[in-house]
């Protein structure tokens, strides 16, 4: 494999957002080089290993208060995603790291609760809820079904309301 095509594969696995959009990641400088880390990956991985490594043992919940967990958790962060991918805001590095983070802590969670129990209906239930809110915002940003905000917000305000 070239080089290029290698350097493409990393910049691809650590940043996966098009050049225009590297606002999304964290630059990182390296040995004279730029490196781009995707921001909400890097809350994830931090939220993840923070909650593997240290609060495993510090931080196990109920069971009434996981169940809520399950379902508080990834509201900020779907929220912050889903409002971004309509194009109603653009979020902040500081915004993605944070709701990556939650990200991480609920994904360490969900992991620990479904090993002990594979078909733990709030796992189910919370999980196929917010899947479903995931795939069906992307549908709708990738086949443009909806158009962002800030378009529908210039057209009206145009006149043009086809």
């Amino acid at each position: 494999m070239s080089d290029v095509k290698k350097e493409g594969m990393v910049f691809f696995l650590l940043a996966h957002h098009d050049r225009e959009h590297l606002n999304r990641c964290l630059k990182i400088s390296f040995k004279g080089r730029e490196i781009f880390i995707c921001a909400r990956c890097t809350g994830i991985l931090a939220g993840f290993l923070i909650h593997a490594i240290l609060l495993t043992a510090i931080l196990n919940p109920d069971r009434h208060v996981g169940n809520i967990l399950l379902f508080l958790l990834p509201l900020l962060p779907v929220a912050d995603w889903t409002t971004q991918s309509l194009g109603w805001r653009e979020s902040t590095n500081k915004i993605r790291v944070l709701t990556g983070f939650i990200l991480g802590l609920d994904f360490t969670y969900r992991l620990r609760r479904f090993i002990n129990n594979p078909l733990d209906a709030y796992i189910l239930l919370s999980s196929f809820l917010y899947l479903s809110v995931v795939l069906t915002v992307a549908l709708i940003s990738i086949k443009g079904i909806h158009p962002p905000y800030k378009y529908r917000t210039e057209a009206a305000t145009s006149g043009d309301h086809s």
